[in-house]
């Protein structure tokens, strides 16, 4: 499926914590994104699964286990050097960490609680970008 596509229907779904059918957190944007381009994605990952990640994150559980979890399934890219579907990590004036991914032409789709999913022009968060990742296949 080409990336145009499959942005078009993540930006149908509004923002809503968790993996539900009718929208998406940044968690499942990344999984949905990726499984759109062919990119099977595991199910379940260090005891986290897709039904169990939303009660633990509101335990305050996992922040450093996202992470880890775009970590495994990607490899360092110099941000010069981004390509379509690169991920961006993303960190906040608070200090939240969130991803966005790179759509080529400088621009990136990334979501939010205000305002959902969104494309940005790649200037509005590159002094935000901590790390660029290209995912990789996975087993």
């Amino acid at each position: 499926m080409y990336t145009a596509d499959i942005v078009k229907k993540i930006m149908e779904k509004p923002y809503r914590l968790g993996w539900h059918n009718d929208s998406h957190d940044c968690l499942s944007m990344f999984l949905y994104f990726f499984e759109q381009c062919g990119i099977q994605m595991p199910q379940e990952w260090n005891g986290w699964t897709r039904e169990n990640y939303v009660e633990r994150w509101l335990r305050g559980e996992g922040r450093q286990e996202y992470i880890q979890f775009i970590h495994e399934r990607t490899m360092p890219v110099n941000i010069n050097f981004m390509r379509e579907r690169d991920v961006l990590i993303v960190e906040s004036k608070d200090g939240f960490i969130s991803i966005a991914i790179y759509l080529g032409n400088n621009h990136c789709i990334a979501i939010t609680e205000n305002i959902g999913v969104t494309v940005l022009p790649l200037w509005a968060i590159k002094p935000n970008i901590k790390e660029v990742r290209r995912i990789v296949k996975i087993p």
